[in-house]
């Protein structure tokens, strides 16, 4: 059964050795005889390690306004427990297509700055958090 990679293929020989193989490490677990190997094999799940080279990719940056008004991406407040104030903090919750720290909600994830932190959002959209800033 040829299964094509790239620059080899998995030949029958190869499975019989990895049935092999198996089988071995099976006995060598569990004892003598414990292996079936006429009952056959179903494999589940493979685990592949590999190495290759990548292009390195062209990010594009976002349009950064300095000069925006981080008010208008407040979308409302909310009493978030941080451990350093052992206590409920009334907390801005921004939108992140406009910016800033608090809590900062995007369409995937949910980002707490604590606050004794500052983030800053960089012209490849990554969320920076300073902590202790």
């Amino acid at each position: 059964m040829p299964f094509p990679t790239g620059t080899s293929e998995i030949t029958e020989d190869d499975v019989e050795e990895v049935t092999s193989r198996f089988d071995e490490l099976y006995e060598k677990a569990y004892g003598r005889g414990s292996g079936y190997r006429e009952a056959g094999k179903e494999i589940l799940t493979f685990r592949v390690t590999a190495v290759g080279v990548l292009k390195k990719p062209k990010i594009q940056s976002a349009s950064m306004n300095k000069g925006a008004n981080p008010d208008v991406a407040v979308k409302g407040t909310r009493e978030v427990y941080f451990e350093e104030r052992k206590d409920f903090v009334s907390t801005n919750i921004y939108d992140f297509e406009r910016l800033a720290p608090g809590i900062i909600e995007t369409p995937v994830t949910t980002i707490v700055v604590n606050p004794n932190d500052r983030a800053m959002i960089d012209e490849f959209l990554n969320v920076r958090i300073l902590a202790g800033a």
